[in-house]
């Protein structure tokens, strides 16, 4: 390297010693911008950490409302469900008794056969 700088200066040590300053300083300004570059890079990071943590809190919010209220409207369709049958029972007890009984039977049929 230093045979390449000398021949482009003529061989001159002035000239070498001046090339070689000048080189030190572009060094020293191109590590000042990489470093000016990594803190940027930084600040836009923490920026977008900052960002996705409040959209994740946003949805998990959202979905935590839309959960409660899918699990109330499973609980009122439960108790409807509930409240048919039982009408269902009160108006039509022997066939509520003989539909039990049969479903009873066929799960110990089946139960039965398994082991």
């Amino acid at each position: 390297m230093a045979t390449a700088a000398q021949s482009s200066t003529n061989g001159s040590p002035k000239a070498y010693e001046e090339s070689v300053k000048d080189l030190e300083t572009e060094m020293a300004a191109l590590r000042s911008d990489i470093a000016d570059i990594s803190e940027t890079l930084k600040g836009i990071g923490k920026g977008g950490v900052a960002d996705l943590n409040a959209r994740a809190r946003e949805t998990a919010s959202h979905l935590k409302a839309k959960g409660k209220a899918q699990a109330k409207y499973a609980g009122e369709q439960a108790h409807a469900a509930y409240d048919a049958a039982e009408d269902t029972v009160r108006q039509n007890p022997a066939a509520s008794v003989g539909i039990a009984a049969g479903v009873g039977f066929l799960v110990g049929l089946f139960l039965s056969r398994r082991s």
